[in-house]
């Protein structure tokens, strides 16, 4: 459990998301860019990130979508017409390994 302090001295226990949790916040996460996941990525996705808390989920596709931007350039790298980067399961996969669990 993730422990913060709260008012009056309490301390409130929040669990991480679970992988349905997870599944929901990345896919509301990945709405707001350019991915090519299916749902069953994001779900599988989800079942890989155990003990990350949502801010390491956001942490990870911006890592992704910072990957995918300086690649962009590399023509193996999928783009929009204007050359936005479009965000992969492979550049998720890749993030992975730059980005952490806070709660494990």
């Amino acid at each position: 459990f993730l422990t913060r302090p709260g008012r009056l001295d309490c301390h409130i226990a929040l669990a991480p998301p679970t992988a349905t949790q997870r599944f929901d916040i990345l896919t509301s996460l990945l709405q707001q860019s350019q991915c090519t996941l299916q749902d069953e990525h994001v779900i599988e996705l989800a079942h890989t990130c155990v003990g990350y808390v949502p801010a390491d989920l956001m942490s990870l596709v911006r890592r992704a979508a910072f990957l995918a931007s300086s690649s962009s350039s590399n023509l193996s790298t999928p783009s929009l017409e204007d050359n936005t980067p479009i965000i992969t399961l492979d550049l998720l996969q890749n993030a992975l390994n730059d980005v952490g669990a806070s709660a494990l």
